[in-house]
């Protein structure tokens, strides 16, 4: 049977990418709030209308749902909490029932910052406890979609003061398809081979663009006005899901070759 992939949050730096990758798996509908960029045409839906979402799915009759959209911004989230409970909790709540009624696999896409930081290359069998406002809601939303009924995965990932095990994009977008063509149920963990400080990742960064970094010093988030609490360590261990499924995120130096290759000159 050919796969056809419902995926929310399709305009955002990862979902772009999702899209683009599973397109090579079958059929995607790619979802949108309300950015859309040139080039893209996908459905506008809101995930926190429950009318909406189960509208949509009864109409496309998905096969595998994968749910990116959110309230990302942690300082955002921390001056809108309800805002940010409404779409990272309840929304995907709203989404992994959906799934669960048409019989779809449900992939949720959610943060190392559910973490507090105290460990570092934290694994699935960890012990949740985020810090900040976003961390918090996107832990409601794992469990909301752990506690739907629907078959399906919560994959962990670690994206760019806190050390972190910093990722391609290119890389979750592969963790997805091979999570969802698997259909391997559970929470995992996706993140870069790596542990490296946010200073560190800007200085390869640099060097891979032929940038001055000479004059770069590190600085702690935390001391600047206005931040969300922050995890010093958050970084997470991916062995399992690389076990599992024969996913290999690239290094940290090679990934930033590529990117810095990808922007415009």
């Amino acid at each position: 049977m050919s796969e056809i992939f419902l995926v929310t949050g399709a305009a955002g730096n990862i979902g772009v990418r999702v899209t683009r990758r599973l397109a090579r798996e079958g059929m995607v509908i790619p979802t949108v709030h309300e950015y859309l960029p040139g080039g893209l045409l996908a459905e506008r839906l809101d995930i926190t209308d429950a009318y909406a979402v189960k509208r949509l799915i009864a109409r496309v009759r998905p096969t595998v749902v994968v749910n990116l959209a959110a309230l990302a911004d942690a300082n955002v989230c921390e001056k809108n909490p309800e805002q940010a409970r409404a779409v990272n909790g309840e929304g995907a709540g709203t989404m992994a029932r959906a799934a669960a009624r048409a019989g779809a696999f449900f992939i949720h896409m959610s943060t190392d910052l559910v973490f507090d930081g105290e460990k570092g290359m934290y694994t699935e069998d960890d012990r949740a406890d985020p810090l900040s406002v976003y961390g918090k809601t996107k832990l409601d939303g794992e469990r909301a979609a752990l506690g739907s009924g629907a078959r399906g995965a919560v994959i962990r990932v670690g994206f760019t003061d806190e050390w972190r095990s910093f990722m391609y994009a290119e890389d979750a977008a592969d963790a997805v398809a091979m999570v969802a063509r698997a259909r391997a149920a559970g929470v995992w963990h996706a993140a870069g081979p790596e542990r490296m400080s946010r200073f560190e990742f800007t200085q390869a960064l640099f060097t891979a663009m032929g940038l001055p970094h000479e004059a770069l010093r590190p600085m702690a988030i935390a001391d600047l006005p206005g931040q969300a609490p922050r995890p010093a360590d958050c970084s997470l261990d991916s062995a399992r899901l690389m076990r599992a499924t024969g996913w290999r995120p690239q290094p940290v130096r090679e990934a930033v070759t590529l990117f810095a290759a990808e922007l415009p000159r």
